[in-house]
């Protein structure tokens, strides 16, 4: 498999919710638009480990 397609990391979650959320406007800089988000999730996931947080 070529770098071009392969897989870096592969982040899984389910039952997510953005709990934050921020946007970046700056017209001259390379990168004009920018979102910044956190999410929380029941269940995450990377690779072997998966975590669960037990909500109420």
């Amino acid at each position: 498999k070529r770098d071009s397609d392969a897989t870096l990391k592969e982040l899984k979650f389910k039952e997510a919710y953005i709990v934050k959320y921020r946007e970046d406007f700056d017209s001259t800089g390379d990168t004009p638009l920018k979102e910044v988000f956190t999410l929380s999730a029941r269940e995450i996931e990377m690779g072997n480990a998966i975590h669960t947080n037990e909500w109420v």
